[in-house]
């Protein structure tokens, strides 16, 4: 039993692989545990190109594997197609085109509101405390915005957990801080993230053998 999980850029390929497969792992009703495996792609517009082909040849000789796209929801354009503004206008019509595109019946399209950092944001006590005092009072995660999303918001108040004078990296502080969180705590705070992880499992358990 496969997923294969596509992704653009380095913080989702090498810090949400671990972060997502521990809450697979502990769902009851997949009894075969499924082996989650990241493809990366530079960009949402490399994304949107190529993954349905990729998708296609993937899941062509396995009826037991299946596809799950994420991408941040901020800065996300998709050549050839309007995109709302409005936050759940923007996430449904997005989702629908892209799985419009692909066509596959075992992928789904799924969105980090506004950014995976967002995640993050469900547990301030992850960082340091002089900025977790300030995240504690921003309100739901999924609330900060296309205005200022969640890594430029964690920059300006020096969130990195390697110091004040450290800027904020995708890629280094996110991969640390998603290895001390737990999904359901983040799936609490962010109904979005809630439903990923529920689609992803209940289309692992279509697909299992």
């Amino acid at each position: 039993m496969k997923i294969f999980l596509f992704v653009e850029g380095k913080t989702e390929r090498v810090g949400l692989h671990h972060f997502l497969k521990r809450w697979l792992d502990e769902q009851p009703e997949l009894v075969v545990k499924p082996k989650l495996v990241p493809i990366k792609y530079d960009g949402y517009a490399a994304f949107v190109e190529k993954i349905p082909k990729r998708v296609a040849a993937d899941l062509k000789n396995d009826e037991n594997a299946c596809a799950v796209g994420l991408l941040d929801l901020y800065a996300l354009r998709i050549p050839g197609f309007d995109l709302p503004q409005d936050r759940d206008t923007r996430y449904g019509s997005a989702k629908q085109e892209i799985e419009r595109r692909v066509r596959h019946p075992r992928f789904i399209q799924h969105f980090a509101v506004h950014e995976t950092e967002a995640w993050l944001l469900a547990k301030p006590t992850l960082f340091p405390k002089h900025a977790a005092d300030q995240i504690g009072h921003w309100g739901p995660p999924e609330s900060v915005n296309f205005n200022r999303p969640p890594a430029k918001r964690l920059n300006e108040v020096k969130a990195s957990p390697r110091g004040r004078n450290n800027h904020w990296d995708k890629p280094l502080d996110g991969a640390r801080l998603f290895n001390k969180l737990h999904p359901n705590e983040v799936a609490a705070a962010c109904p979005y993230f809630r439903l990923f992880l529920e689609d992803m499992r209940d289309l692992a358990i279509r697909c299992s053998p």
